[in-house]
């Protein structure tokens, strides 16, 4: 029968084992979170001022034609 490190390990040994790689995993877990977060967070700043740039391109061409019906209405009196 092969011999491997985990043998010669007691079961407190192997609990510390098991819980460092659990740590390690965690750790890595909760970096891989935070970066997608921080990916999300930019995401929607830029959908915000995507947003905020068609509003008020909307609000040029409401005010360009107000300026236009206002000078129809000057000229016609």
């Amino acid at each position: 029968m092969r011999e491997s490190i985990f043998d010669y390990l007691n079961q407190n040994e192997l609990d510390l084992l098991v819980r460092s790689e659990t740590i390690v995993s965690l750790v890595h877990e909760v970096a891989e979170l935070r970066a997608e977060n921080e990916l999300l967070r930019k995401n929607e700043q830029l959908e915000w001022k995507r947003q905020q740039d068609r509003l008020n391109e909307q609000n040029k061409e409401i005010g360009n034609i107000l300026v236009t019906m206002m000078d129809n209405i000057t000229y016609k009196s």
